[in-house]
């Protein structure tokens, strides 16, 4: 597969594909007529740009769009498959009520009048009673405005419940990265200047958004020497270099033995360091608590590599030290941080490429994703009504019944919530626990503009390529209509008729263009006029490393003479943003004997002890969940630990006894950040 995806990303050219002729914004997507159509992935937080080629209006093949300086012509697996989300079997045909008890699958069909008139009604009725908190809002990950409008509508409605998916993930990075840095928004990468890359607890060249950017560089000719520091090297391990298994839980520890060998040998300069805030405890700290020596056997990683590791990366600047959303450990991030700095890697050629200032006059991103971290706090309070009821519980691109941990939870918690809306374009295990279905349209069918994040300073287009396949709506419009209905505070907030029009108008707040500004957009991207890279000299006096002095829990759940085994989430490239699954041709990509079921990855070393071989069905069971698995003999897992893959799965719909994320544990740290390497567990062969 790692040749495929270098393949790919080396050229955006299909060999067997016609001539094509510049590709207009707009093209006729009527039945009679062969178009190609620009327009941006959807199926991850990377934004590709994307040509598709549509035949009498009907989609047949999604490739890379060239002028895309995201992807550049490269298109992943994942976006090739993309149309499965399109013509998949479960999409919801219309907006539908539930008929009958929960779960019964029994749906009537409705207008859109009716549905807002629905929508509208038990909102109204809170709002009237004094009670618009009663309202949740828990919005998922997929890239767009339509954050931005919900964001207006929850503060103008009086509900502070605007909840987003960051505690899970891009949360603990971006709040992070905003204390150290005072940057806003994801970090990104100029791997293709970059000389060593350490990928320190990211499945970057396995499913993150960063995979295509790392991808390219890798396809280039001088290529970066790669190093994965992870208990788990993903399916593309070929591509790798070097391999330090750290234990689970001990990232942050390890790369601060690493920085402590910086700065006792006088590899690097010290200047930015000494000027940053909280400098002076953690120098002090380096030394007593995290040289090699004593984090080699906690961490599990010999001291002599992580010396030669601590060489390597001053030998062969530029380097970088990577961390993303599938890091999840805020304290690994600020390590990685103050790791750049020593570096000299923060915002120059070959580092780590940070965002713009919060506070200076170019705004944040026009995605506007929300990151509070209560979400894994949220089914708990919905189940005691505490601190108060719950009584209308909207779902957009969020399925937390599948993705998210201790999906039990949410299942009992939906339950007692009278009133649930679910937005997802198709049937989920959330949607057979509503009471009311909005289906939004798929990125295929929509407009939209949106702002890749990762430092590629572009705003891109997304525009619908073929004509909706049913009777759904862009749930920016359902939000827009829905104000209306409901009058007063709310409808001033939102007072636009489309969904264009209020694009255009967050778009300029956000980030001073207009319309007239966009019009590099032929070519489905558009660069911001204010974008710029900072230097790292301007961190000077203005860096704190102050999170790196927070102690984390280190408590696992679940006592390791019970459980063993330390389970390692993962993300593989089956796995699509907004709980979508079953796509064949991503299920395939997995191999093995049971491509389409969810499995477990454990070490040779661990399988020969427990008499378990490739393909055998095991139960594994953590303290909150039992689930059984395929399991898959991986090499590259350190022993004691189980990866587990995590969406992508082929089950039916609804069997949420068999879903992998059910195994792990909500629990989070202080600030609401998941601890997601803290669930242990056994496993057992049973067939």
């Amino acid at each position: 597969m790692a040749a495929g995806l270098l393949a790919s990303c080396r050229s955006g050219k299909d060999p067997y594909a016609p001539e094509k002729p510049p590709v207009p914004v707009a093209q006729d997507v009527r039945p009679g007529t062969q178009a190609y159509v620009t327009s941006t992935c959807g199926l991850c937080d990377a934004g590709c740009g994307i040509r598709v080629r549509v035949v009498n209006g009907r989609a047949v093949k999604v490739e890379g769009n060239p002028e895309s300086p995201v992807n550049r012509g490269g298109l992943c697996a994942r976006g090739g498959a993309a149309l499965e989300l399109l013509y998949h079997p479960n999409r919801v045909p219309g907006p539908m009520r539930r008929l009958g008890a929960r779960g019964e699958k029994r749906w009537e069909p409705i207008s859109w009048d009716d549905a807002i008139a629905a929508l509208r009604e038990p909102l109204d009725r809170l709002r009237s009673a004094g009670r618009p908190h009663g309202a949740v809002l828990v919005d998922g990950e997929a890239q767009g405005t339509t954050h931005a409008l919900w964001s207006r509508f929850m503060a103008a409605f009086g509900s502070p419940n605007h909840i987003g998916h960051g505690a899970t993930g891009r949360a603990g990075v971006v709040e992070t990265l905003r204390t150290m840095t005072g940057t806003a928004g994801m970090p990104g990468y100029d791997f293709e200047r970059a000389a060593c890359v350490v990928l320190a607890g990211t499945g970057a060249i396995e499913s993150s958004p960063l995979a295509m950017h790392l991808s390219r560089a890798l396809a280039g000719g001088a290529r970066p020497r790669l190093v994965c520091l992870s208990p788990r090297l993903p399916s593309t391990a070929a591509l790798v270099d070097e391999w330090l298994a750290v234990k689970p839980g001990h990232l942050a520890a390890a790369l601060l033995a690493i920085l402590q060998v910086l700065l006792r040998d006088q590899l690097v300069d010290e200047t930015l360091l000494q000027k940053a805030e909280g400098f002076d405890r953690v120098r002090a700290s380096l030394d007593q608590t995290y040289s090699p020596a004593r984090v080699a056997e906690k961490a599990g990683i010999p001291a002599e590599q992580l010396e030669s590791l601590a060489r390597e990366l001053v030998a062969s600047r530029p380097s970088v030290v990577v961390v993303d959303e599938e890091t999840r450990d805020p304290a690994a991030v600020a390590a990685a941080v103050m790791l750049n700095a020593a570096l000299g890697s923060l915002g120059v050629a070959g580092g780590m490429v940070l965002g713009r200032r919060e506070g200076a006059a170019s705004k944040p991103s026009a995605d506007a994703r929300p990151l509070p971290s209560c979400l894994l706090s949220l089914p708990e309070a919905i189940i005691s009504g505490n601190p108060y009821p719950v009584e209308a519980l909207l779902l957009y691109y969020s399925n937390p019944a599948f993705s998210k941990p201790d999906g039990a939870s949410w299942m009992n918690a939906m339950a007692k919530v009278p009133f649930v809306v679910s937005f997802s374009p198709v049937f989920d295990e959330s949607t057979l626990l509503a009471d009311l279905l909005l289906p939004d349209l798929t990125f295929f069918e929509r407009w939209d503009l949106l702002e890749p994040s990762r430092g590629t300073g572009v705003i891109s287009l997304r525009q619908p390529v073929v004509a909706p396949l049913g009777d759904g709506m862009q749930a920016g419009q359902v939000v827009l209509r829905l104000a209306s209905a409901l009058g007063g505070a709310v409808a001033e907030a939102l007072p636009w008729t489309s969904y264009r029009e209020a694009v255009m108008v967050v778009l300029h707040e956000r980030t001073g263009l207009d319309e007239a500004s966009l019009d590099e957009l032929d070519k489905g991207v558009c660069k911001l006029r204010d974008e710029s890279e900072p230097a790292s000299e301007s961190f000077a006096g203005l860096l704190s490393v102050t999170p790196v002095l927070v102690e984390r829990p280190t408590s696992s759940v679940g006592d390791a003479a019970t459980f063993p085994f330390g389970l390692w989430p993962f993300r593989d490239l089956a796995h699509a943003e907004g709980g979508f699954r079953d796509f064949p041709w991503l299920a395939e990509l997995s191999g093995g004997p049971h491509p389409w079921s969810g499995y477990v990855e454990i070490s040779p070393d661990d399988a020969r002890r427990l008499t378990i071989r490739d393909g055998d069905w095991v139960a594994v069971t953590s303290p909150v969940a039992r689930i059984e698995l395929c399991a898959r003999v991986h090499p590259h897992i350190k022993p004691g630990v189980l990866g587990l893959r995590l969406g992508g799965w082929g089950r039916t719909v609804g069997d949420v006894h068999g879903t992998p994320a059910r195994l792990l544990s909500a629990v989070a740290d202080p600030e609401g950040h998941w601890l997601a390497h803290a669930t242990r567990a056994k496993v057992e062969k049973i067939g």
